[in-house]
């Protein structure tokens, strides 16, 4: 069964493309369906905790050359999916942003690279394994 949000997605974008004289084939039609329904499952990064929970975050799929058009090197995190982790705001206002949660020494990160986040999944069960 197919998702209807996917298939409005679809239905949206071939009328669209109908009113502007092309014909969507499929290939047209299943890109955009995915990019919306991917979209769709992204909640707002500002939504996020602030707390140092890690969460799953996604990076704009055009963060270079759309919101950082002077940062090449940034090309490499476009569309990226993160485990980051933001520790608030500190009591005199100074964001530091979120950072890479991980021992790499990445932070800095503002809202505006993020399409969104979700929840981490809950950590694997180990089966039979004596801790």
């Amino acid at each position: 069964m197919t998702d209807p949000r996917v298939e409005a997605a679809a239905r949206a974008v071939k009328d669209a493309m109908l009113r502007q004289g092309k014909s969507p084939d499929a290939h047209d039609l299943a890109q955009a369906a995915i990019k919306a329904a991917d979209a769709e499952a992204w909640q707002p990064i500002e939504s996020a905790p602030k707390d140092g929970t890690a969460v799953l975050a996604k990076v704009h799929d055009d963060l270079f050359p759309r919101i950082k058009p002077n940062r090449e090197d940034l090309r490499r995190w476009n569309g990226c999916w993160l485990v980051v982790a933001h520790s608030g705001v500190h009591e005199d206002g100074f964001d530091l942003g979120w950072y890479v949660a991980a021992p790499v020494g990445n932070g800095g990160l503002t809202d505006d690279w993020f399409v969104g986040w979700q929840p981490l999944p809950p950590a694997p069960v180990m089966v039979g394994h004596d801790e």
